[in-house]
C-alpha cells in the first residue's frame, strides 16, 4: 500500500474507483461536458416543466395521513357525501351580520353567481350565507338544531362577524368533461369574492376580511417553504464559501466543492421532480433534501480535495501522467470513503420507506437520490476539477500571498501535517481513556437528559407558517368559528335505521360530556348513511386522549368510529410508533454490515452504534428543551404557544437523517485509521494519526454543515426549523465532543477488543472486506 504522495505503477487490475478517478483525470473535457449536459436537462425538467407544471408547481401541502380509523371514516363519509365540489370562503370578522353595507354587497351575490354558472354550462355553484337564519333564530322562528347548528357554524363566537361559503362543482358529480366549466366558474367566482371583499376593506378597514381557499392555502404554504428554501441557500453557500476559503487558504481551492454542491442541487432537483410523480411530494420535501444534498455536497467535495493536495506532494511540476495518478489515487482512497460515508447514509435513509406517512417515504426516497447523486459529483465531476486546476490548487492562494494575511492563510492552506494540533488533542484522551470516555458520555447523557419529559404530537408537520397570506384566516376561523373549523373530535356511528342512529350517536355524545375534559358536546347531525356529532375538548386538554376514550366507550353493537383532527393525530403517532423499532433495526443492521465490511471487526460497528445514540440522545435532548419547553423561542422567532410537544415526524426524520450524518464522520476518521492499520501503524498510533488526517476535514466540514443548518432555520416553516436545529447540534457535537475526544478515548480504552471478530467470522472478513 503507498502513501499519500506515492504513486505506484498502476496495477494489472485497478479498482473501479482508480479507474473512473483516472479517466475523469484523462478526459476532462468529456466529463464537463457529459455533467453539463445532465445539469441542463435537470434544471429544464424541474424548473421549466413537463405537461405545463415546474417542480414547484407539483408540490403538495397538507396534514401528514396513515390508514388508520380516522382515514378509513373520513373516506366512508365522502363518498356517502357524492360531492366533489370546492370551497371558496368569504371570512367577514369585525362587523356585524345585520350591517347595511355587507347586506348591500351581499344580497346581489346569488345572483351573480347564478349568472357565472350560467356562462359554464355543466358547473354548479351553490351559497351558504347564514344572514338570513340568523335573522330567524333572533326573531323567534323555530329551526331544527341541525339546521340551527349549520347556520350557527358560520357565524362568529361573539356574534361580530360571518363566513359565506360558495361551493363549486359539477352537475354530474366526478365528470371530467364537466371539469373545465367548474374550473372556469370557480375562477370567476373568487374573482368576484375578491372585489366583495376589497371593496369590504374599503368601507371597514378595521374588520378582518379574507378570501380563501383549500388551493389558496397550498399555494402560500408553498410560497413560504420556496421564500424559505431561497434564504437559506442564500445564507448557507456564500458562509460555506467563506469557511472553505479559510480552510484551504485560498478561493480556487475552496470553489471547488462549491461547484460541486451547486451541480448536485441542480440535479437534485430534476430527480425530485422525477420522482413527484410516482410520490406526492410536500414542500417540506424539498427543502429537507435540497439541505441536506447541499451539507452532503460540500462534505464530500472537502474530503476529495484533501485529498488530492496531500496525493500531489510529490508530482512534479508540468508532469500531466503524475497528475492523473494522484486524481487516480485521491479517488481511490477518499472516493471509498465517500462511497462509505454515501452507502451508511442512504441505508439509514431506506428506514424512512417503512414508514407510512407519505411525506417520510418521500424524504427518504429523495435523500437517497441526493446522496447518489453527490457521490457521483464527487468521484467523477469533482476529480475532473481537480485535475484540470492540478498545481494551482497545491500553491497558495491569493489571501495567503497578501503580506498582512500569510501568517493565517499561509499556515491554513497548506496539506494537513502528519502532526499537529488534532493529534495532540487525541494522544490526551488516550492518557486516560477510561476517564475522558466516562466524562464524555455524562455530558452528553446530560445534554438527553430533557428527552426523558418528550411528549410526541403531530402540530407542526402540516401547519400554515404565520408568515403565509392564509395564515390569519385560519387562526380567525380556529378561534371565531369552531364549529366551522375542521372538528378535533367526531363521533359515527352507521345509520342503519335513521331514528336509531341519531338517537344512539347522541347516547354516545352524552356519555363523552360527562368527562372534565370536555367542554361541550354538539348537535348531531344524520344523513341517509351515518349520524355524526362534534366533541369539543375544555382548552388545554389533550384531545387524543379523549379520542381513546371516545373508541373505549363506543357502542359494540354498532358500526362506530372516532375521526377528527386528534384522530388523526392518534392514529399517525401510533403507525410511527409501531413502525420505529423496525426501522431502527433495518438501520442498525445494514450499518452494522457495513461498517464490518470496512472495519473487519464486529466490536468496531457496535462502539460506533453506541456513540451515534449518544449524539441522538443530546439532539433530541436539546430539541424537547428549546422548542417544546420553549426555551428557544426568543432567538428562532416562533410562538411557544404554536408547540406543544415534538412533531413526531420532525423526531423521527432528525434521529434517521441525525444517524445519517453521525455516521459520515465515524466514517471519515475510521476509513483513514484503517488505511493506516492496513500499512502497518499501531493502533494507538493509527487512532491518533487517523484524527490528525481527517480532523481538518471532520471539523470544517461539521462547521459548514451546521452553517446550512442554522442558515435553514432563520425561515418560517416550524418543522425545518426544528430539524435544523437539532441536526446542527447533533453536528456540532459529534464533529468536536464524540469524534476528536470519545472516539479517540474509546478507541484507546478498547484497544485490547476494538478490531475483534470471531474466528468463523474471520475468513468472511478476509474474503469481503474491501482493504485500503
Amino acid at each position: 500500500m503507498t502513501a499519500p504522495g506515492k504513486h505506484a505503477a498502476e496495477p494489472e487490475r485497478a479498482s473501479l474507483l482508480r479507474r473512473v478517478g483516472a479517466w475523469s483525470a484523462e478526459h476532462p473535457r468529456k466529463t464537463f461536458g457529459g455533467w453539463a449536459a445532465l445539469i441542463i436537462l435537470s434544471v429544464l425538467f424541474a424548473l421549466v416543466g413537463v405537461g405545463g407544471q415546474n417542480i414547484y408547481e407539483r408540490l403538495e401541502n397538507g396534514t401528514p395521513q396513515v390508514d388508520g380509523e380516522a382515514g378509513q371514516v373520513d373516506d366512508l363519509l365522502e363518498a356517502a357525501e357524492n360531492d366533489d365540489s370546492r370551497a371558496l370562503n368569504l371570512l367577514v370578522y369585525g362587523v356585524a351580520p345585520d350591517d347595511r353595507t355587507l347586506a348591500a354587497h351581499l344580497d346581489p351575490l346569488p345572483d351573480k353567481l347564478q349568472q357565472i354558472q350560467d356562462e359554464n354550462p355543466g358547473s354548479v355553484l351553490t351559497i351558504s350565507d347564514p344572514r338570513q337564519g340568523l335573522a330567524a333564530l333572533e326573531s323567534g322562528v323555530a329551526l331544527s338544531a341541525s339546521d340551527a347548528a349549520r347556520v350557527q357554524a358560520l357565524a362568529a363566537a361573539d356574534g361580530n362577524g360571518i363566513l359565506v361559503v360558495v361551493r363549486a362543482g359539477t352537475e354530474q358529480v366526478g365528470s371530467e368533461e364537466q371539469t373545465p366549466a367548474r374550473r372556469a366558474a370557480q375562477v370567476q367566482a373568487l374573482e368576484l369574492l375578491d372585489g366583495i371583499a376589497e371593496e369590504l376593506k374599503t368601507v371597514h378597514p378595521d374588520a378582518t376580511v379574507h378570501v380563501s381557499s383549500e388551493a389558496r392555502i397550498a399555494t402560500s404554504y408553498r410560497a413560504v417553504a420556496a421564500a424559505d428554501l431561497e434564504r437559506g441557500e442564500g445564507i448557507a453557500l456564500p458562509i460555506a464559501l467563506l469557511v472553505m476559503i479559510v480552510v484551504f487558504g485560498g478561493i480556487l481551492a475552496a470553489g471547488v466543492p462549491i461547484l460541486g454542491a451547486i451541480a448536485s442541487i441542480l440535479l437534485g432537483y430534476g430527480s425530485l421532480f422525477a420522482l413527484s410523480f410516482a410520490f406526492g411530494f410536500d414542500s417540506i420535501v424539498l427543502n429537507v433534501v435540497t439541505l441536506l444534498g447541499l451539507g452532503l455536497a460540500i462534505d464530500y467535495g472537502l474530503l476529495v480535495i484533501s485529498r488530492f493536495r496531500e496525493e500531489m506532494r510529490d508530482v512534479g511540476e508540468g508532469d500531466r501522467s503524475g497528475i492523473v495518478g494522484a486524481t487516480a489515487s485521491t479517488v481511490e482512497h477518499a472516493g471509498r470513503t465517500v462511497v462509505f460515508s454515501g452507502t451508511i447514509f442512504a441505508a439509514a435513509s431506506l428506514g424512512l420507506l417503512l414508514f407510512e406517512p407519505t411525506i417520510m417515504r418521500a424524504i427518504g426516497v429523495g435523500t437517497i437520490a441526493v446522496v447518489a447523486i453527490a457521490i457521483a459529483v464527487s468521484i467523477s465531476l469533482v476529480p475532473a476539477i481537480l485535475a484540470t486546476a492540478g498545481h494551482k490548487l497545491t500553491k497558495p492562494g491569493l489571501l495567503a500571498r497578501v503580506k498582512p494575511l500569510r501568517p493565517i492563510f499561509g499556515r491554513l492552506g497548506t496539506v494537513t501535517p502528519d502532526d499537529g494540533n488534532f493529534g495532540k488533542l487525541a494522544r490526551w484522551s488516550q492518557r486516560r481513556p477510561a476517564l475522558v470516555t466516562a466524562a464524555c458520555v455524562l455530558l452528553l447523557g446530560v445534554l438527553a437528559s430533557p428527552a426523558l419529559s418528550l411528549i410526541p404530537v403531530n402540530d407542526v408537520s402540516g401547519a400554515v407558517p404565520r408568515a403565509a397570506t392564509e395564515y390569519s384566516f385560519i387562526e380567525t376561523i380556529a378561534d371565531e368559528f369552531p364549529d366551522a373549523a375542521p372538528a378535533k373530535v367526531e363521533l359515527v356511528i352507521r345509520a342503519e335505521t335513521g331514528a336509531s342512529a341519531d338517537s344512539r350517536v347522541a347516547a354516545w355524545a352524552q356519555d363523552m360530556a360527562g368527562d372534565p375534559r370536555v367542554a361541550s358536546v354538539g348537535v348531531p347531525e344524520q344523513t341517509e348513511s351515518y349520524a355524526t356529532v362534534r366533541v369539543h375538548p375544555e382548552e388545554g386538554a389533550n384531545a387524543m386522549d379523549l379520542v381513546e376514550r371516545a373508541r373505549e366507550a363506543a357502542p359494540a353493537d354498532a358500526e362506530a368510529w372516532v375521526t377528527g383532527t386528534a384522530a388523526h393525530d392518534l392514529d399517525l403517532i401510533s403507525s410511527v410508533q409501531a413502525t420505529a423499532p423496525w426501522a431502527a433495526l433495518i438501520i442498525c443492521g445494514l450499518t452494522f454490515v457495513l461498517l464490518f465490511l470496512m472495519t473487519g471487526s464486529v466490536i468496531m460497528p457496535i462502539k460506533s452504534l453506541a456513540i451515534a445514540l449518544l449524539s441522538l440522545g443530546s439532539a433530541v435532548g436539546v430539541l424537547v428543551w428549546g422548542f417544546q419547553d420553549g426555551h428557544l423561542a426568543g432567538v428562532l422567532n416562533f410562538e411557544p404557544d404554536d408547540i406543544n410537544g415534538v412533531d413526531v415526524l420532525v423526531l423521527t426524520i432528525t434521529l434517521v437523517l441525525g444517524f445519517g450524518l453521525s455516521m459520515d464522520y465515524e466514517v471519515f476518521l475510521l476509513g483513514r485509521v484503517a488505511e493506516l492499520r492496513d500499512r502497518g501503524v499501531a493502533g494507538r498510533e493509527a487512532v491518533w494519526k487517523g484524527l490528525q488526517g481527517t480532523g481538518r476535514i471532520i471539523t470544517s466540514a461539521a462547521l459548514i454543515m451546521v452553517v446550512v443548518f442554522l442558515g435553514f432555520t432563520l425561515g418560517d416553516l416550524l418543522i425545518i426549523k426544528q430539524m435544523g436545529t437539532a441536526l446542527a447540534v447533533l453536528v456540532a457535537l459529534d464533529a468536536t465532543l464524540v469524534r476528536c475526544v470519545l472516539v479517540p478515548a474509546a478507541m484507546t480504552w478498547g484497544e485490547s477488543i476494538m478490531w475483534w471478530s470471531p474466528r468463523w467470522l474471520r475468513p468472511v472478513a478476509d474474503r469481503l472486506r474491501i482493504r485500503h
